[in-house]
């Protein structure tokens, strides 16, 4: 299973471009994970199922 934590590193399933950080675990298998966006120079915030989010890397 895609067991994911607040603080791992995942990629979008769909965007392995952008690696983002997970914020926040929320109710019915969904996330929240943020991405400084250089272009606009601000933090971006992603919300989805945590099927659509790969683990990178996290602290153990």
């Amino acid at each position: 299973m895609n067991e994911l934590k607040v603080g791992d590193i995942v990629i979008l399933n769909s965007e392995e471009d952008i690696k983002l950080t997970v914020t926040a675990l929320l109710i019915n298998g969904r996330l929240e994970a943020t991405y400084w966006n250089i272009p606009k120079g601000e933090f971006q915030t992603v919300v989805g199922g945590i099927n659509a989010f790969k683990k990178v890397s996290g602290e153990s």
